[in-house]
């Protein structure tokens, strides 16, 4: 069986999930965040400061990625916490989460307190997250010319934002054995999903004759591009299977034809 790598937003609970699926599987647990949190506080510095200083200093991140891809060349089955491991580890079953902001702010100012993240609020959190998020997804960019916030990077995406990480972890499990074999590759809550902006339809045949309803993801939102050909109905943990029709700056160029937003 191949490695398994979790990435995901900041606040989305990857720590969280994969420590559990590293119990429940019996597999190694490598978290680079915990690495990374004790370098930060090693040298003085806050978590957002450590990633700052290494958009400057590559040299930070080699020591981490050596350890990765040391890792997944071996034998002794893994499950990495990396916003990277699934670029440095290719042949691992990939899987990301995705969280809507403001979840993902309360979750981080309840949880995270710490020498290196402490807020004075959820709003203090959320702009924090999105600060980081930019200072990784540059230099992640700069490092490997891949961007971390493209969905079509991974095996399986899920939406964590209304369900339990035990439900998370479940439907990792089962797609990872083969249980969902066939299946979808997003698993998005219903009530993150926003109907399309004015009056456009969606035309594009991205995700061909899916009985599934088809998203598109123009981070953090979701949009329903194109209803199921027959109803779909959210599993019972309250996620429902779809697949990714368009993301990024081909979606925005679509909803928000010729803007700044379409061409950033």
């Amino acid at each position: 069986m191949p490695h398994i790598t979790i990435s995901g937003d900041i606040g989305s609970g990857k720590s969280s999930v994969a420590q559990g699926l590293s119990r429940a599987f019996g597999y190694r647990l490598a978290s680079v965040g915990q690495l990374q949190r004790t370098m930060a506080a090693t040298s003085g510095l806050t978590t957002l400061e450590a990633n700052r200083l290494a958009e400057e200093v590559p040299q930070l991140d080699d020591l981490i990625d050596e350890e990765i891809v040391e890792l997944g060349r071996g034998s002794t089955q893994t499950i990495f916490d990396s916003r990277m491991a699934w670029h440095l580890v290719p042949s691992a079953f990939k899987v990301h989460l995705i969280v809507d902001p403001a979840v993902a702010a309360s979750r981080i100012y309840r949880h995270r307190v710490s020498r290196t993240e402490s807020y004075g609020s959820p709003a203090d959190a959320e702009a924090a997250a999105e600060d980081r998020f930019r200072s990784e997804r540059k230099r992640f960019a700069a490092r490997f010319g891949v961007d971390i916030s493209q969905l079509r990077n991974y095996d399986l995406v899920i939406d964590t934002s209304d369900v339990s990480l035990d439900a998370v972890a479940t439907e990792i499990r089962a797609a990872f054995s083969g249980c969902s074999n066939g299946s979808p590759s997003l698993r998005v809550s219903q009530r993150q999903v926003s109907n399309l902006p004015g009056p456009l339809s969606w035309s594009s045949p991205a995700g061909g004759t899916t009985n599934h309803p088809v998203i598109g993801y123009l981070r953090p939102k979701l949009y329903l591009l194109r209803p199921g050909t027959k109803a779909v109905d959210a599993q019972p943990n309250g996620l429902m299977p779809a697949v990714l029709g368009a993301e990024g700056e081909e979606l925005a160029e679509c909803l928000f034809p010729g803007s700044a937003f379409a061409a950033s």
